[in-house]
């Protein structure tokens, strides 16, 4: 039996259609491959002097490797090599957060050489420095070590919501726990670090970890520079190569079909995705859960300090890297002693 509509049938029908097609695309979700990276100098200038100010007119003596960023998004660095923590607002207001003192003639060495810094569920800030010493510095500038000597050198440091800290020792290779009661275990890492081993806990190895973060399921991501890898590691102790490979290179892909080149600092957004400052190749890359990885800012190779939109901008030596509870991304570039901002549209 043929059934025919009707002209009034047919019109409502037309009408229906173009409705429900529009409010499909108003509930979809949006497609995060679509989005523009837009990077600009946040603060910082190629003045090679410890000054406060906003913006451009701050400058640092010798802009750190690494950055934190605390609950009220105030950024976190270190400024020079004698232990001086420059504090950024989010309206980029730079003033001198502490300034180490010399103690008959000799800088105290807590502070000298920071390597990492993480801020603490109660806003101290929490850094790491070449002669293995852990710090909490208050937010009165009240400073002692939580640790005295870790093994290896402590690099990277991020924290849990339990008050835990966990450490990229960069050399001997080791990912190091320290609870909130101030006791320290490795818990994975062999301090053999000829090569990157995967496996579960001692029986893993690394050959330079670097920057760490933690996900919201409790994993572990760690930047292995030497070996351009990134290392994912489970509460288990459980270690994989989650993105990477040891060849040296810059292509997107998933996993280990990309490639990196001297990966240093990694953070991690609200929605699980990690972001990685490849200082080798000068670009700022994306990996989603799922292990994809993605070139969001700069372009491998090219040198430079350009403020522009994905592939315009250009980096010098990115290294340290930070994400505000917004979603905007702030990168270290020590090579032009500047802070870079990424935002998306």
């Amino acid at each position: 039996m043929n059934f025919t509509l009707s002209k009034p049938l047919k019109l409502s029908f037309v009408i229906f259609s173009i409705i429900f097609l529009q409010n499909c695309k108003k509930n979809s979700v949006p497609n995060n491959d679509a989005k523009t990276f837009v990077v600009s100098t946040f603060v910082g200038n190629s003045n090679r002097t410890t000054t406060d100010g906003t913006g451009t007119a701050a400058s640092f003596a010798q802009l750190g490797n690494m950055m934190t960023i605390d609950a009220n998004g105030n950024l976190f660095v270190a400024d020079g090599m004698n232990g001086t923590i420059r504090k950024i607002t989010s309206d980029g207001i730079v003033t001198t957060f502490i300034t180490n003192t010399l103690v008959n003639g000799y800088y105290n060495g807590f502070l000298v050489r920071c390597n990492g810094l993480v801020a603490d569920l109660n806003g101290n800030i929490i850094i790491t420095n070449d002669s293995g010493y852990v710090v909490k510095i208050a937010a009165t500038g009240i400073f002692n070590p939580i640790i005295p000597y870790t093994i290896g050198e402590p690099f990277g440091i991020t924290s849990d919501g339990s008050g835990n800290f966990y450490i990229a020792c960069n050399s001997p290779g080791l990912i190091r726990k320290i609870t909130s009661t101030g006791t320290g275990t490795t818990i994975a890492g062999s301090g053999q670090p000829e090569a990157t081993i995967d496996g579960t806990g001692t029986s893993a190895s690394f050959i330079a970890p670097t920057g760490i973060c933690i996900d919201s399921k409790g994993n572990l991501f760690v930047t292995d520079r030497d070996d351009n890898k990134i290392r994912k590691i489970t509460p288990a102790g459980v270690v994989t190569t989650f993105a990477g490979s040891a060849n040296k290179g810059s292509a997107d892909g998933m996993g280990q079909a990309a490639s990196f080149f001297e990966p240093w600092g990694i953070a991690i957004d609200a929605s699980d995705n990690l972001y990685v400052a490849d200082a080798g190749n000068r670009i700022i890359r994306m990996i989603t859960p799922d292990a994809k990885v993605t070139t969001i800012a700069g372009t491998a190779g090219k040198n430079g300090n350009t403020d522009g939109s994905g592939s315009v901008a250009t980096f010098g030596s990115p290294a340290g890297i930070a994400i505000d509870k917004k979603g905007n991304i702030y990168v270290s570039d020590p090579g032009y002693n500047v802070i870079r901002k990424i935002t998306f549209q």
